[in-house]
């Protein structure tokens, strides 16, 4: 009996089991709404953070909308916009918090049935922090100035108070804080000149930028000023120069140079003044350009002509008094004329190794030599005069040079104003001499000089404003005489070789025609009746048989 009843409990147990497995999870509900968890922040600076939550599903239910709801107090009274139809996990940057504060945060979301709320979480902003500093650069430097360059990287979130540069001279260990105008400092590129530092002498140069929690500095470099002036931006020059005598006499200048910094070194040495300059008390008087660049930009260096590119200008150095040496820059190309017209204490000049064009300067009425570097290929220097490079051509005799002078004997050629303005009273001119360009002795100093048989052409202005000249012989292969050859020569004697009058041009005696009265022409003999019977060289008083 008793075994009976155990059977029967063990069968309603077995058919209960069966039907509780039975069920299908399918006969629960359908539609349970999501569950929102919140995720932590991240991505945290000084002002921002991203928040993030994750949508976890259960069922077919869905979130319409969800935002964030934060604040720097529990109550949390800011919050984002909603984002609709949120995917499984929703993120969302937060900005304008305020550095080293914690916020509190929470996720809200819902659908037409429910609102639902995630747990709190908080985070805490990244505090303001003093500001960060690069190392710097010397931009430009000179005897007693230099330009620097840093970078104020972040301002820590506070304003920036002021910067600058720590000075040390690591001689005497004095140290001088230079800062710049504090108004509107920002972070980025910071650009300042340092000045009244002494030539010869070794710095230690440090940036340093402050804010209201403190300075921080970059790493220092050591620099040294010296005599020369290194430029890496056209138009620095006026800055590390200044206006004050460095008591420098001679300097070197390398890097880029443009008008501006030609408009100021004409300042330096005593060029006249553009309207609204002022005088600069100087010393300078010796420049080294060799490892200069000129460039085009800048000023008017003269207040009407500009720079070019590689190119020493016509007036470039005209009329600086005060210049006595110069080396121009390796780099230039052409050296147009009268680049120094005026400059009458230049004593020398130096033609470097690229220069391919070259015309004179008149008026540089000290100048004592020109000297060619090795390489130019173009030209040479013969006890400081200007030829071609195989000397058959003279290009410009130095006005310094003075007395008696003999060409070599390898000239074929005298090129244009080559003597223009010199001092030479006697000159033996080669008897292979062919040619000689218009004005080659012009306003120069000659008293008698006598051209050599081969040449043919006497060339317009050739005599010009020869106030000393006073004897002229012509070889027997004369056949011409271009305009104002003898215009403001004060002639005594003419001495004609040639069998046949030459042709002479309409304005051969142009403003000289009292020659006609006071020279004496001398001519071949048997050949004054011929000269007498032409009509220009006719109207000469005195005419001689030789």
């Amino acid at each position: 009996m008793k075994s009976f009843a155990n059977n029967i409990y063990s069968s309603i147990l077995l058919i209960i089991a069966f039907a509780s497995g039975g069920c299908s999870k399918t006969d629960g509900p359908q539609n349970l709404e999501p569950e929102i968890t919140l995720l932590d922040a991240y991505d945290i600076t000084r002002t921002e953070a991203t928040l993030s939550a994750k949508i976890i599903k259960h069922g077919a239910g869905k979130l319409s909308y969800i935002f964030f709801r934060y604040g720097d107090k529990p109550d949390m009274t800011n919050r984002t916009e909603e984002i609709s139809s949120p995917s499984d996990i929703v993120t969302i940057r937060i900005t304008d918090l305020k550095p080293g504060t914690t916020y509190h945060f929470q996720a809200t979301g819902g659908n037409g049935n429910a609102h639902l709320e995630s747990g709190q979480l908080s985070f805490t902003t990244i505090p303001n922090d003093k500001p960060s500093v690069s190392g710097l650069e010397i931009l430009s430097s000179g005897p007693t100035a230099v330009i620097i360059g840093f970078n104020i990287i972040e301002d820590g979130g506070e304003n920036i108070i002021d910067a600058g540069c720590y000075v040390k001279d690591n001689t005497t260990d004095n140290e001088v804080r230079h800062t710049i105008d504090a108004n509107g400092i920002q972070t980025g590129k910071i650009r300042m000149v340092l000045t009244s530092l002494t030539p010869l002498t070794s710095y230690s140069l440090t940036p340093f930028a402050t804010n209201a929690i403190g300075e921080t500095k970059g790493e220092n470099i050591i620099f040294s000023t010296g005599n020369t002036v290194s430029l890496s931006s056209p138009g620095d020059l006026p800055e590390i120069l200044g206006k004050n005598d460095s008591g420098f006499s001679s300097i070197s200048i390398s890097g880029k140079m443009n008008g501006t910094d030609f408009r100021f070194l004409r300042r330096l040495l005593n060029a006249p003044l553009q309207p609204g300059e002022d005088a600069i008390i100087s010393s300078l008087n010796t420049i080294d350009l060799s490892d200069a660049h000129i460039v085009e930009g800048g000023e008017s260096f003269d207040g009407s002509r500009y720079t070019s590119a590689n190119t020493i200008s016509s007036g470039l150095f005209a009329n600086c008094l005060n210049l006595k040496e110069i080396m121009i820059p390796y780099s230039s190309t052409q050296l147009q004329r009268d680049a120094f017209k005026g400059c009458n204490n230049l004593k020398s000049l130096t033609i470097t190794p690229n220069i391919t064009n070259l015309l004179p300067s008149s008026d540089c009425i000290n100048l004592e030599r020109i000297l060619v570097t090795e390489g130019n290929l173009k030209y040479m220097s013969i006890d400081g005069v200007l030829y071609n490079s195989n000397a058959t051509e003279i290009l410009w005799f130095p006005q310094g040079k003075s007395g008696r002078f003999s060409l070599p004997e390898s000239v074929t050629e005298i090129m244009e104003n080559a003597f223009r303005g010199t001092k030479i009273t006697t000159l033996i001119l080669p008897p292979g001499l062919k040619s000689i360009a218009r004005g080659a002795f012009s306003e120069s100093s000659l008293q008698e000089i006598s051209m050599p048989a081969l040449l043919t052409n006497i060339s317009e202005s050739m005599f010009q404003d020869c106030k000393n000249l006073k004897t002229v012989r012509f070889g027997s292969m004369t056949q011409f005489f271009g305009n104002y050859v003898f215009d403001g020569c004060p002639l005594e004697d003419i001495y004609m070789e040639s069998q046949l009058p030459p042709y002479i041009s309409s304005d051969t005696f142009t403003n000289n025609t009292d020659l006609f009265k006071t020279c004496t022409l001398h001519v071949p003999s048997a050949s004054k009746k011929i000269y007498r019977n032409h009509q220009q060289w006719g109207k000469f008083d005195n005419i001689v048989e030789l």
